[in-house]
């Protein structure tokens, strides 16, 4: 970890930012698993779309109980 991002961690995980540390995801680039800014907050129905309208969809992953083994 270079000290940006560390410092960034002692910040978030210290909690000085208080609720904005749980939108702060929506901001980096590494934490929103490749999904543009938009989808992240509309809830998981529009990643779902945004994964079969991108063509990574994986049909296994919504599959009771077999996603878990």
């Amino acid at each position: 970890m270079d000290w940006g991002e560390y410092n960034f961690e002692i910040i978030d995980r210290a909690g000085v930012l208080g609720p904005f540390g749980l939108a702060m995801p929506l901001f980096m680039e590494n934490k929103r698993f490749g999904d543009p800014f938009w989808v992240g907050p509309l809830g998981p129905t529009v990643e779902r779309a945004w994964d079969v309208a991108t063509g990574d969809f994986d049909f296994d992953s919504i599959l009771p109980l077999y996603n878990q083994l």
